[in-house]
């Protein structure tokens, strides 16, 4: 992947991009570290652990970005933005 397909990314697509390489980084540690027999046992622990935070802050960064641009459009048709509760 070079600069100009990252420069094209959306914010989500650069923040899903950017975390899963550091989770495939963590999992290439992890394996290399493991012992001979718990390869698979500790890998499958990070990623269930890591892949859960993954998925949870983009889909924080999703809600924020939808809510961003809902506020954004609502101002533009002229309706009033009502505060979140």
């Amino acid at each position: 992947m070079n600069a100009a397909t990252l420069d094209a990314m959306t914010p989500l697509q650069r923040l899903i991009v950017e975390r899963a390489l550091a989770l495939a980084q963590e999992l290439e540690a992890t394996a290399g570290s493991a012992p001979t027999g718990q390869i698979i046992d500790r890998c499958e622990s990070l990623l269930l652990d890591a892949g859960r935070d993954f998925l949870r802050r983009v889909l924080q960064a999703d809600e924020a970005d939808r809510r961003a641009v809902g506020r954004q459009q609502r101002r533009c048709d002229g309706h009033a933005v009502q505060p979140e509760l």
